[in-house]
């Protein structure tokens, strides 16, 4: 099936790339109607709201089960109001978030509407930095969708059999969903081996500007790799401090989310990471590729969206960090971390 650089999933999960607010409740979810049921084919039209230009078209195929979840409660700030029957969809959601620096508002319009094994409608985003000065004001964006898909079967046997949300089922680049008060700068998944039971992954990360700092021994870590999610609570990870160029690592090693799981993360300077994740037993699932991944640290996270197999030198360049002055560990585990 077609991807472009957005999808259906990916309108939702920019929105949640731009928050970058105080911890909140996550909003309502929002359900799928039952008439919706069966495996579709949408296609998407992308138009500049500016000037009406179509800037890509993009096609999908996939289930959508009964009464399933869209995936707006993943996003932490956002407040839903819904109205549906039996095959119509209206949504509208909102957020007004802020850091020290600046203040952000996102919105989400969603309105679909079913006649027999047609579905139609339009979705709408926008994302914008409306004051103080943090340094993202080239991340203020917006979007006007077309959408309309034909219904090409019933579901085939087992399709729902793994719990999911629309968001995760149509994810395309940029990622996955955040669960995260303020975006990582950049997230990169170098290498990736994740099977339907199984995965292992190793990647980098680099903190924003606005973060206050991680600090994995005393802080909620967060781990997603496509329908397997867990959190790991503050005190679930043991410090090994770093001693002349070797850097501070932290370790979980354990049980987790009804799986075997271990995740190391090297502090290479103040902001920026390495990782390493694995599980055995961990219920992945099967239903995309690529398969979403998210990291969250606190009120710091990150995602993206890789395929299941990649080898270090497939993706993106971001240099060699391991190499990167260490000097300004604070000492105590935690980095970048403000003086409480």
């Amino acid at each position: 099936m077609g991807r472009s650089p957005l999808s259906l999933g990916a309108l939702v999960l920019l929105t949640a790339v731009a928050l970058v607010s105080p911890p909140a409740a996550a909003a309502a979810e929002v359900l799928s109607p039952p008439g919706w049921a069966g495996t579709w084919e949408f296609t998407l039209t992308y138009r500049n709201r500016d000037t009406g230009q179509i800037t890509a078209v993009d096609r999908i195929t996939n289930d959508v089960c009964p009464r399933e979840p869209l995936g707006f409660a993943l996003f932490a700030g956002l407040t839903c109001e819904s109205t549906a029957t039996d095959t119509d969809l209206a949504v509208s959601c909102a957020s007004e978030s802020s850091t020290d620096t600046c203040r952000f508002h996102t919105a989400v319009q969603l309105d679909l509407r079913q006649t027999d094994n047609i579905l139609s409608g339009t979705a709408a985003w926008s994302a914008a930095v409306t004051a103080g000065n943090c340094g993202l004001a080239d991340a203020s964006r917006t979007q006007d969708i077309e959408i309309s898909a034909v219904r090409l079967s019933a579901l085939p046997p087992g399709a729902c059999a793994q719990s999911a949300s629309l968001v995760q089922k149509f994810v395309a680049q940029p990622g996955a969903a955040v669960l995260s008060a303020t975006p990582f700068a950049d997230l990169d998944v170098e290498d990736a081996d994740i099977d339907r039971k199984a995965f292992e992954i190793e990647g980098r990360f680099r903190l924003h500007p606005a973060t206050d700092g991680v600090d994995p021994r005393r802080e909620e870590v967060k781990l997603e790799v496509g329908a397997f999610h867990v959190t790991l609570p503050a005190g679930s990870f043991r410090l090994k401090s770093g001693k002349g160029r070797k850097p501070v690592e932290f370790e979980f090693d354990g049980r987790a989310g009804g799986a075997r799981v271990e995740v190391k993360i090297t502090a290479l300077t103040g902001s920026r990471f390495d990782f390493r994740a694995q599980g055995e037993g961990a219920r992945v699932g099967n239903r995309t590729d690529p398969v979403p991944v998210a990291l969250t640290i606190g009120n710091d996270g990150g995602s993206v969206a890789v395929p299941a197999r990649r080898h270090r030198g497939h993706g993106h360049d971001h240099g060699d960090h391991r190499d990167c002055d260490r000097d300004d560990h604070d000492g105590r585990g935690g980095h970048g971390r403000r003086d409480e």
